[in-house]
């Protein structure tokens, strides 16, 4: 009986055993795995916008009117041209600034030394009118984003641009109601081309209208390669028939009112300035509307692509 209480004790310094127990995790720890869940989920949603957005839908159709003038030796002012200038184009939307254009112009060119007030560049008595067509491709960089969304792009955004491009020309004059191709007739004696490189550079203003729409006021500068969009760049030439019409459209003085010069004081003089080339402007409104067709997604469901 003596025993008992060693033994009871003996038995009580043996290790209990230890049920499992789930430690529930703090409020506070569980609030922040959530937000982090949850801004997870949300970085992914909006990378999946984006992607759809700047990958399915990146296309835009772009035209535009507006009005045109050139900077040469018969103008070296802002005289605009009557005729509207016309343009037509698609716009790719590479990322969230930048885009790539491809565009082409229709206008027309026209000045008269009559218009100037000079009276040096009056007794010149030169005049030319050109209908011109221009393809050109340029980059674009918008100021602003557009938040990673097109439908949430800003309301308004300044971008520019700069590109390369051809431009077909062709000088022409009246003479006795008469329509002539000046570069035909080789007015100084010179030949050259119909088509010249020209680099386009500008800025803009863009408007958001609609989801799908924008109001671009764009004005845009093109350095020609060239100093015969007029016609006019170096010297008159010796021509020795002086009633051909050759003779007559580059000697355009002889029918000047009060013209004291004659063909043998002019032959071999300045007629333009071979030092600088020419170059044209456009002031353009232009449209812009995304093209909503996602074409990834149409093409699988033609059947065009097969996986």
């Amino acid at each position: 009986m003596s025993e008992w209480p060693n033994e009871h004790a003996w038995k009580a310094c043996l290790p209990a055993k230890v049920t499992r127990v789930r430690i529930p995790l703090s409020p506070l720890r569980m609030k922040k795995i959530l937000i982090v869940f949850c801004l997870q989920t949300l970085s992914l949603c909006a990378l999946g916008q984006r992607f759809q957005n700047f990958d399915y839908k990146r296309w835009n159709f772009v035209g535009g009117i507006g009005a045109s003038t050139y900077f040469g030796e018969l103008n070296t002012g802002a005289s605009f041209s009557s005729v509207p200038a016309l343009s037509v184009g698609v716009q790719y939307d590479i990322n969230e600034r930048w885009s790539a254009r491809l565009e082409g112009y229709y206008f027309t060119l026209s000045a008269s030394d009559a218009d100037t007030g000079n009276p040096g560049k009056i007794q010149r008595n030169l005049s030319f009118k050109s209908t011109n067509a221009e393809l050109s491709g340029s980059f674009m960089y918008n100021l602003f984003t557009n938040h990673k969304s097109y439908s949430n792009r800003p309301g308004f955004n300044i971008y520019s641009f700069l590109g390369l491009g051809i431009c077909y020309y062709n000088p022409t004059t009246t003479l006795n109601g008469v329509t002539y191709s000046l570069r035909q007739y080789q007015t100084e004696g010179v030949s050259y081309s119909s088509i010249t490189p020209v680099i386009p550079l500008g800025l803009g203003l863009r408007i958001k209208l609609t989801k799908d729409f924008n109001i671009d006021l764009e004005s845009g500068l093109r350095l020609a390669f060239t100093d015969r969009l007029d016609d006019v760049s170096d010297k008159y030439p010796t021509i020795a028939d002086p009633n051909s019409i050759q003779a007559q459209l580059s000697y355009a003085f002889l029918r000047a009112p009060n013209n004291t010069s004659t063909i043998a004081d002019k032959a071999g003089t300045q007629r333009g300035n071979p030092k600088t080339n020419d170059f044209y402007y456009f002031f353009s409104v232009k449209v812009e509307y995304r093209l909503p067709i996602n074409y990834s997604h149409l093409a699988y469901k033609k059947g065009i692509y097969h996986r």
